[in-house]
């Protein structure tokens, strides 16, 4: 069972998430259609903010429970294992795959 800061900290994963994929597709438009008069400036300023609200986020909730700082909820089991077991280190993947 879920913490009530386990509880929020998903909820609010979950909407960045989906505003982020929004961000992506509406980039990903914007691009293909090679639109003129666009302000990168102001692209990249609402992608760094919402960047930026996901850690001022994050670093508030570690006041409440630093556990969820440490171990994103959203991460399956397996996956905090591999981040335990690895050391966070996610290059032994791309050396594997390589070869």
């Amino acid at each position: 069972m879920k913490t009530q800061v386990e509880e929020k900290c998903s909820s609010f994963f979950e909407k960045w998430m989906r505003l982020l994929e929004e961000f992506l597709r509406y980039y990903l438009r914007i691009s293909v259609e090679n639109s003129k008069g666009v302000d990168y400036d102001v692209l990249v300023n609402k992608l760094t903010d919402h960047h930026k609200e996901y850690y001022t986020y994050k670093w508030a909730a570690a006041h409440d429970d630093v556990l969820a700082f440490f171990v994103p909820v959203w991460l399956s089991p397996v996956e905090n294992a591999n981040l335990w077991v690895t050391d966070g280190n996610r290059q032994w993947l791309f050396g594997s795959l390589s070869q």
